[in-house]
Formats: C-alpha cells, sequence, structure tokens
C-alpha cells in the first residue's frame, strides 16, 4: 500500500481554510499506525518543493507498506477520527 500525506508542518491556515484535521504526519505516527495494524513501513521518502526555500512550503511524505491485514470488523467512522487527532 502507498500512502501518502503532508510531513509535520505548522502552516495553521490549512486548518481554517481547508478542513485540515492535522498538520502533517511524522514518520513515527506512520510506524505506530501501521504496527497496530500488523504492517510495516518497507520505505519511507520525502519530497520537498523544490521551487521554494528550504522550510518554506509543504513537504510530503510517502510510505510504502506491506502486511496489511484484513480488519474483522470495519472501523467506525468516529474511532478512526479519534485515532487521527
Amino acid at each position: 500500500m502507498l500512502i501518502v500525506d503532508f510531513a509535520p508542518h505548522d502552516m495553521e491556515q490549512l486548518r481554517e481554510q481547508h478542513a485540515h484535521r492535522r498538520l502533517g504526519v511524522s514518520n513515527e505516527h506512520m510506524n505506530e499506525w501501521l504496527a497496530r495494524a500488523g504492517a510495516r513501513a518497507v520505505t519511507h521518502d520525502v519530497l520537498a518543493p523544490p521551487w521554494l526555500q528550504q522550510g518554506a512550503g509543504l513537504t510530503v511524505s510517502l510510505w510504502l507498506a506491506e502486511g496489511i491485514k484484513k480488519p474483522r470488523t470495519q472501523p467506525t467512522r468516529l474511532a478512526v477520527e479519534q485515532e487521527l487527532s
């Protein structure tokens, strides 16, 4: 499975203007979530915006994961939202 999200950032205006619930995902958090799902990250890469100065703009994180097991029951939306916040 390929997972794509923003790396951690401090662009608070994304919460207000675009309803972002969190300001990026750290590699540590993703590894914890994958482990709980019985999976692991095979690779983790980051794509910084090349047209902006270092530290400006949003960096994208990519994780290639393997070993994801199908859950026995479908998690509720509330459970997923609580996990992400």
